[in-house]
């Protein structure tokens, strides 16, 4: 069993070598166009193996990376084998994997806040540009607030999208796997909708300048009302999907999933979660009691 492990571990090695290589020759575009290939071999490989052999074959792989690509390649394809490799063991583990989208998120915002800042020539960013382009914004939060913002949020969606992929392919490959062993239920704290609606009144009497802040608590305003806002989001699309659930299987669950990335309606699917948060405050409460007591 050990042996053909390892045997698999080499295959799926050797099937990663080849997407590097063929990155390289096409000139960068599997990392430009849908990096998210990289995770497969790594993460089929922690999904049906130990620790250790998987761990081991990430090892190899970013060896291969070492020495088949460059600078940006290295970062990209580092990244998502790490993540990769995060959700294939959690996943193995029996461990949330939510757990793993917190960790992933955590990992991608850091990386792509590198990208715009310190490394933002290697890949391309021309930040004289980008500070005229978002100039407006100068008056409601600082440049370097706004980047960690930026990275947050591409952080977000891209964890989003390893962790859709990453259920997908782990129920595939894994025929002894359940949905009910991913651990996807998840609850949004009502603390987010109070923090925000406490937040929002003085941060705006601040912006209309009513009320005088320091430029480090705005900006510490802003990103914590960034944060509740995507929990509201969060909270709204899980509301909405539950109500287009109990009307039987329709396009209609698809339409909320996308209406929580488009600027605009998402707004409508934040104030459904406020709503929805605010007036479930006391039966949260009332839960989280019950459950202290059966333990």
């Amino acid at each position: 069993m050990k042996t053909k492990s390892i045997a698999q571990a080499g295959m799926l090695c050797a099937v990663y070598g080849v997407m590097i290589f063929m990155n390289t020759l096409t000139g960068l575009w599997v990392e430009s166009i849908f990096p998210y290939l990289f995770c497969f071999p790594i993460l089929i490989c922690a999904l049906q193996n130990d620790v250790k052999v998987s761990f081991c074959a990430m090892a190899a792989m970013f060896i291969l990376t070492l020495m088949l690509s460059s600078l940006t390649t290295w970062l990209i394809a580092g990244s998502m084998l790490l993540a990769g490799w995060i959700f294939g063991s959690c996943i193995h583990k029996r461990i949330s994997i939510l757990t793993a989208s917190m960790i992933c998120f955590v990992l991608m915002s850091g990386l792509n806040y590198l990208e715009m800042s310190l490394m933002a020539v290697v890949f391309g960013y021309d930040l004289s540009v980008e500070r005229q382009f978002f100039g407006y914004v100068s008056q409601v939060v600082s440049w370097n607030t706004l980047l960690l913002i930026m990275a947050g949020l591409m952080g977000l969606l891209e964890a989003f999208a390893l962790t859709c992929m990453t259920i997908v392919v782990a129920l595939k490959a894994d025929r002894k796997l359940s949905v009910l062993d991913l651990g996807l239920k998840v609850g949004i704290h009502p603390l987010f909708a109070w923090l925000f609606t406490l937040l929002f009144p003085i941060w705006f009497m601040s912006l209309a300048g009513m009320l005088e802040l320091p430029a480090g608590v705005k900006d510490l305003f802003v990103v914590l009302l960034v944060v509740c806002l995507v929990a509201m989001i969060g909270q709204g699309t899980i509301v909405l999907i539950q109500k287009a659930v109990q009307r039987g299987p329709s396009a209609r669950i698809t339409l909320i999933t996308l209406g929580a990335f488009i600027p605009g309606i998402n707004l409508i699917v934040a104030a459904v979660g406020w709503w929805s948060l605010i007036r479930h405050s006391s039966d949260f409460k009332h839960l989280k009691r019950k459950k202290n007591e059966t333990i």
